[in-house]
């Protein structure tokens, strides 16, 4: 919209109806949903992979450690290899770390669901970026045929 020349503006006393996930696997299936149009949306705009308002640039840090890992982690225990392996496991040790803001202001909040925010985070990142890369393969899919 703002492309196209109109104008956005801000109005914090604006009320907005929207529902919240009751389970874990609903929260997943939406960071998923998001991720797979994430990637429709930098396709039409580039720019917005590097800088949009709704991404922070920390969740894609953590969505680019949690699929480091994965790729360490299952090449080194596949090829037998413990340095891999164990780099996989930093890079997901890093993706909890990078949560640490996040923490610090839930403890001030919320303490109890301080147990549970790394496994959300990791699960978010996850979701996202599975979401994003299943829906850029399937455009280059599309392209080439």
């Amino acid at each position: 919209l703002a492309e196209a020349g109109y104008r956005l503006i801000f109005i914090p006393e604006a009320k907005v109806w929207h529902t919240h996930d009751r389970t874990v696997a609903e929260y997943a299936r939406r960071k998923f949903f998001i991720g797979y149009w994430k990637s429709l949306v930098v396709q039409r705009h580039p720019a917005k992979l590097i800088r949009d308002s709704h991404t922070p640039q920390v969740l894609k840090l953590q969505m680019g450690l949690a699929a480091l890992g994965a790729g360490f982690l299952g090449l080194g225990l596949l090829r037998r290899l413990r340095p891999l392996a164990a780099g996989g496991l930093l890079a997901w040790l890093a993706l909890g770390l990078s949560g640490l803001p996040f923490y610090r202001k839930l403890m001030a909040r919320d303490p109890g669901v301080l147990l549970i925010a790394p496994w959300l985070i990791f699960i978010r990142a996850w979701a996202l970026g599975l979401g994003f890369l299943l829906s850029s393969f399937r455009l280059i899919l599309i392209r080439h045929n």
